[in-house]
């Protein structure tokens, strides 16, 4: 006689190997909570990917800059980008532009086509609290009443991310350029950002094309993490980018603003630099 398995076998009693192992497993996880040793805890993610169901009809409803599988194509972003995360066992929370970011190390924003609740603000404050960000291209280009922004893109974390967003390249299916960084070469496909560096450095460059050479991957520091040593007396020279106004094409025009401070004010401000905002501090100096 053969019986498929239970934790009460045919014979209705306690006397099986099955019925004995879930005994002991309930044994032990009670002595487990009586010791504190699970009940209270949780796993807190330090990751978080932003995907925005309304950023989504925003990206489907826009003409261009590819008409092709828009939907799906943002879908694919966001899984390319948590695929890494899986493959490593790393826990990574979704949230949308409703959403806290604050708690969070890393945040991974996905062409964020659309800015809204906020959502600038978001961003802005978490870099300037040592918060990681990423993006990509297609970010930062319309409001949340489906307006393109004035002024470049992307818009008003053009300083945070340090680039301006010239334009942006459709690739035809089948076609793709090459992006150089760290030594080694990778395949970029149907879109590819023009992006000038502002205070940004610049980690990769695209390959070919009529914009070879130029920025396509950068990293820029921004908000807290600022190191100085400097002599008690004497000044220093200072110098920071500056929006000028807008050409007649409607594109960002920049110039270099500076001033010189003495060592002694300049290390007050830094203290200071703290507890505000960056754009607080360098309105002083």
């Amino acid at each position: 006689h053969v019986s498929h398995g239970g934790v009460f076998d045919s014979v209705t009693n306690e006397n099986t190997r099955v019925f004995k192992d879930v005994q002991s497993v309930g044994a032990e996880l009670k002595s487990m909570n009586e010791r504190n040793d699970v009940y209270g805890t949780e796993v807190k993610p330090q990751v978080a990917i932003v995907y925005d169901v309304e950023n989504r009809w925003a990206l489907d409803a826009a003409a261009g800059p590819r008409n092709k599988d828009k939907d799906e194509k943002y879908v694919e972003t966001l899984l390319t980008h948590y695929r890494p995360f899986w493959d490593k066992g790393v826990q990574v929370d979704i949230v949308d532009m409703d959403g806290d970011i604050s708690k969070y190390k890393l945040v991974i924003a996905p062409m964020l086509y659309m800015y809204r609740a906020g959502f600038e603000k978001k961003m802005r404050k978490f870099v300037e609290n040592g918060g990681t960000l990423v993006t990509t291209y297609w970010s930062g280009i319309v409001d949340d009443t489906d307006l393109c922004k004035m002024g470049g893109l992307p818009g008003d974390m053009m300083d945070v991310f340090g680039v301006w967003n010239e334009e942006i390249d459709s690739l035809p299916d089948g076609m793709k350029n090459g992006i150089a960084f760290n030594g080694r070469r990778y395949d970029a496909m149907e879109l590819c950002a023009r992006i000038h560096p502002l205070t940004a450095e610049v980690l990769g460059t695209y390959e070919k094309d009529f914009y070879a050479g130029e920025a396509a991957l950068t990293k820029n520091k921004f908000g807290k993490g600022v190191w100085m040593k400097l002599p008690e007396d004497g000044t220093t020279r200072l110098s920071r980018s500056v929006k000028n106004g807008i050409d007649d094409a409607g594109q960002p025009i920049w110039g270099r603003e500076t001033r010189e401070v003495t060592n002694a004010e300049l290390k007050a401000l830094m203290e200071s630099y703290k507890d505000r905002s960056r754009g607080s501090v360098l309105s002083d100096l």
